[in-house]
């Protein structure tokens, strides 16, 4: 089983570790630079991670090489996004796909790793659809939902899906006092469909 720390109040460094479920045994692998979500495995047999920095003025995809051990670090050419707002999700195009907030605009953004190419694919303006995307979950069809902190009709943030195939975003609802504000955590599908 493979993870990674978050970097801890005593400046130790965020890291990836192994840990043995049969012996409780954590072993630490490699050190990171900054803290990343969830490692996401991919078909190429790697494992892929978001960081979550903002100081260092913008993110960058982690790949993390289990035969090897090695770390490879993924850039966005014009260096935006400053901070990664959810763990990436892996479709069936092979991309990733998460949501980022910069200095001046917020985007949903994909990874390539055959490509190792980042790029965006959304562009959140805080008045029609929201500002600050975060916590997105997969849906059929290849749809993205997600829901932004701010923005919208009430300032209180929006209920949105992406529709991977068409490149589309549509707002689904608007976030308001008197109903679902603010969610901190991504959706998750149960069995009655909901």
């Amino acid at each position: 089983v493979i993870s990674s720390t978050q970097a801890g109040i005593s400046l130790l460094p965020a890291v990836i570790y192994v840990y043995d479920p049969v012996t409780y045994h954590p072993e630490v692998k490699e050190n990171l630079e900054a803290n990343i979500g969830r490692l996401i495995y991919a078909e190429d047999g790697n494992l892929y991670g978001y960081d979550f920095r903002e100081s260092a003025g913008f993110g960058h995809v982690v790949k993390y090489d289990v035969q090897t051990e090695a770390i490879t670090y993924t850039y966005f050419p014009d260096n935006i996004e400053r901070q990664g707002r959810a763990d990436m999700t892996l479709f069936s195009d092979g991309k990733f796909y998460s949501v980022g907030i910069g200095p001046t605009r917020c985007s949903l953004f994909n990874f390539d790793p055959v490509a190792n190419k980042l790029e965006h694919v959304w562009y959140f303006g805080q008045a029609e659809n929201g500002g600050g995307p975060r916590h997105i979950s997969k849906m059929e069809g290849r749809k993205i939902i997600g829901f932004t902190d701010h923005g919208g009709d009430n300032g209180l943030g929006t209920h949105f899906q992406f529709d991977i195939n068409t490149q589309t975003l549509t707002t689904k609802a608007q976030l308001s006092l008197d109903a679902l504000r603010n969610p901190l955590t991504a959706l998750t599908k149960a069995s009655n469909g909901k």
